[in-house]
């Protein structure tokens, strides 16, 4: 099941910052669990994520994959 998680963009899919996976040997394939924290990072104007990139590129106050999309625009 992770394998076929790690092709799928889960941010996207939660609508959240960052999805995390980890294998615990003590939970079999048919089990799992989540944990959920809050995100650190400042939050991007532009998809509004939280990412500790924000604010470091072009475009103040967006995370570096929208500053990239800005500048291509």
């Amino acid at each position: 099941t992770l394998n076929k998680l790690s092709d799928i963009n889960l941010p996207d899919i939660f609508i959240c910052s960052e999805v995390e996976t980890n294998i615990n040997n003590k939970i079999d394939e048919t089990n799992f669990s989540v944990q959920i924290e809050l995100a650190s990072g400042g939050k991007c104007q532009r998809c509004w994520k939280i990412l500790p990139d924000v604010g470091q590129d072009q475009h103040p106050g967006t995370c570096r994959r929208c500053s990239t999309a800005l500048s291509a625009a």
